[in-house]
């Protein structure tokens, strides 16, 4: 579905009457460094590889560093493709009603939580989480359930958001129940 000439989000297809959005964050590029690491290993290879002592080796009427260097290109591609498609296909949204978490391209998750049934909101992040900030985001629901994101860019936010969103409902909540008594 489009809007506006644009395909049209997994939040925007699903959202309910009087809903808007609060806060929409994707995955960390942190999710692209196997793909960087592999790339520079083989520039390595193919910059270094003829003057390592295994030069001499032929395979396929080629030199052994070559082959070695295009195996290792053809499993970074695989992780370029694969991380792409991730950041391109997952959605990480608070509106005023609920979270969502959307992952998937071709076959779609989603994890679909009420905000007045969230009991907790916990983020970790390692060191390198904190100085690039991304981390992991685990919302745990009423009846136990619990949704765990990996790579979220700006968890702190998301959790400040989601706990801010809270508040304001069970404010409108108490403050509905009580206008109407003397």
């Amino acid at each position: 579905m489009k809007t506006g000439g644009q395909i049209m989000s997994y939040l925007e297809h699903t959202m309910l009457k009087d809903e808007h959005v609060v806060f929409i964050t994707k995955p960390h590029w942190i999710i692209f460094s196997t793909s960087v690491v592999l790339l520079v290993l083989a520039f390595l290879v193919f910059h270094f590889g003829a003057r390592v002592p295994l030069v001499g080796i032929m395979v396929l009427h080629l030199p052994f560093y070559k082959l070695i260097g295009a195996a290792v290109i053809i499993v970074a591609l695989y992780f370029i493709i694969s991380a792409l498609i991730t950041y391109v296909a997952s959605e990480y949204d608070v509106t005023n009603m609920r979270v969502l978490i959307k992952h998937g391209l071709v076959l779609r998750t989603s994890h679909e939580i009420f905000l007045e049934k969230i009991e907790a909101v916990d983020v970790h992040q390692g060191m390198l989480g904190r100085l690039f900030n991304f981390g992991i985001v685990s919302i745990k629901g009423t009846g136990g359930s619990m949704d765990r994101t990996l790579n979220v860019f700006q968890p702190i936010e998301f959790k400040r958001i989601v706990q801010q969103e809270i508040e304001t409902l069970f404010k409108t909540y108490k403050g509905g129940a009580t206008s109407g008594t003397p």
